[in-house]
């Protein structure tokens, strides 16, 4: 049921897809690939909507970090690329998911028969991407940029061509550094730094 995900365009070759919770994730079409970044938390088909995006270029997956409501879709999917640093949590993604799930069905009694990617897929393969990768899409790329602090390992994808930086979480207007596996306040002021030297004018 691919109905469950809404898309939007937002830039030119840039997509925004939404779930019944409100959770993202962004699609880029290039001339020749397509790139998902981030599933979102697995109710519904995002592959099936971002492959119809993507009109018959090869799709590939990237994930900005290891959160179940960025993870939880990746079980439609054979293979997707992420840091590191971010891989080998999928105990806790699957752990967190079916809490995000319940409590998205205990507000909207009809996502309890929606279809679920954790229970209806499997672990998908793992590729590792690190700080400075791009990927070239064909008239688009995606670099590769390091942000840590949400997360030790979170990772954005930014694109020159459009001046846009996917972020993930790693940096949002109510921003959150309180897990376990957060980095201190001034790691995050590091990532901020950072940012300002790349080049982009938009975030999402």
């Amino acid at each position: 049921m691919d109905d469950l995900i809404s898309a939007e365009p937002i830039e030119p070759g840039l997509w925004r897809l939404s779930d019944p919770m409100g959770y993202l994730a962004h699609l880029v079409v290039g001339e020749k690939d397509a790139a998902l970044v981030d599933v979102m938390l697995g109710i519904g088909d995002v592959r099936s909507v971002a492959e119809r995006l993507a009109g018959g270029r090869r799709l590939r997956v990237l994930l900005t970090h290891r959160h179940p409501d960025h993870v939880g879709g990746a079980y439609r999917f054979d293979e997707v690329m992420m840091p590191a640093l971010e891989d080998g949590h999928w105990d806790d993604a699957e752990r967190f998911a079916a809490e995000h799930r319940a409590a998205g069905v205990a507000a909207d009694p009809r996502l309890a028969d929606a279809p679920w990617a954790i229970v209806e897929g499997a672990r998908p393969r793992v590729t590792h991407v690190a700080d400075g990768d791009e990927l070239d899409l064909g008239g688009l790329k995606l670099r590769c940029v390091a942000l840590p602090g949400h997360t030790e390992g979170s990772m954005g994808y930014l694109c020159p061509e459009l001046g846009v930086l996917l972020s993930g979480d790693a940096v949002t207007p109510i921003m959150c550094l309180c897990f376990d596996e957060s980095l201190p306040v001034s790691a995050w002021r590091a990532t901020l730094d950072k940012m300002e030297g790349l080049p982009f004018g938009r975030f999402y």
